[in-house]
């Protein structure tokens, strides 16, 4: 659910439908019941959002073929359903893709073909959104994140979809010289511009590029350095911290014993100083008597 301006859609909620598959029969059940049903409650929080389209949330999600089904099928409730695939375990690459179904004519015009057509898309948050996941990353922030180390952790992920989307293109390309799939003069037109946008590096620049990743580097590893030693320098004073903590303990159970046993020695002389003067009156009055 979300708004459509100007040809750009903002998706901005969602809610789940049970769905079933049979792989087996390749019969399937989506309940558009209960879709009305969440769409009507939806509208009586937020008047603005509407159907705009589904999406499937799986690790690995990918497009299968009863999708196209699916997708004819939901244009009952929008015009032109995106197809959001999301996925939920992602290895370094966008989670999210986009689709809209086209309508195409085969090469005799006898029949109409129905295929999905990948939309760009990116994900992004709202201020009041931004704002609550910055509380709520306070207390969950890794210390040892450097800014440097966030920089370079985008970028990794940044040249690991730029790939994944390099090898779809050639798969692309390597379909259409085997004729597996028609040519499509308007992707190749794509492609050509992706091409003629790549920035050419010459020495020069590769040079500069290097110096400076070295010496970011350089400083990295001059930081983690200083980390690794700073942590052994804490590690070793709290083992001292904690051996002469052992040691005081120790002395002081040691003086604890000796003083316990002062005491029980004076008290044992005191009784019997008690003792020895009650015989000495047992025997003066026993003279006395005499």
């Amino acid at each position: 659910m979300g708004t459509i301006d100007k040809g750009v859609v903002d998706i901005t909620n969602c809610f789940a439908v049970p769905f079933q598959e049979d792989h087996v029969t390749n019969s399937w059940f989506f309940d558009t019941t209960y879709i009305q049903k969440m769409y009507s409650m939806q509208r009586k929080i937020t008047v603005k959002e509407v159907i705009v389209g589904w999406y499937s949330a799986y690790p690995g999600a990918s497009i299968n073929p009863v999708d196209l089904r699916i997708q004819q099928m939901v244009q009952q409730y929008c015009p032109k359903p995106t197809f959001l695939v999301v996925d939920v375990e992602p290895k370094g690459e966008f989670p999210t893709k986009a689709y809209i179904s086209s309508v195409s004519d085969k090469d005799d015009g006898t029949e109409l073909s129905f295929s999905f057509q990948h939309l760009a898309c990116e994900m992004g948050a709202q201020e009041a959104e931004e704002i609550g996941v910055e509380h709520l990353l306070r207390d969950v922030f890794d210390t040892q994140m450097t800014p440097l180390r966030g920089k370079i952790d985008q970028r990794s992920k940044a040249f690991a979809s730029y790939n994944q989307n390099l090898i779809e293109i050639r798969q692309y390309l390597r379909d259409v010289i085997d004729r597996k799939l028609p040519l499509n003069q308007h992707i190749l037109s794509l492609i050509q511009e992706i091409f003629n946008l790549t920035p050419h590096t010459n020495d020069i620049l590769t040079k500069g590029i290097l110096a400076n990743t070295n010496d970011s580097t350089a400083v990295l590893l001059t930081s983690h350095i200083l980390r690794v030693l700073l942590s052994l320098a804490a590690v070793i004073d709290n083992k001292i911290e904690l051996q002469r903590k052992a040691e005081k303990d120790a002395i002081e159970e040691e003086e604890k014993k000796i003083k316990a046993q002062k005491e029980k020695e004076e008290k044992e002389k005191k009784e019997q100083e008690e003792k020895e003067k009650l015989e000495g009156k047992k025997e003066e009055g026993t003279t006395d008597k005499k």
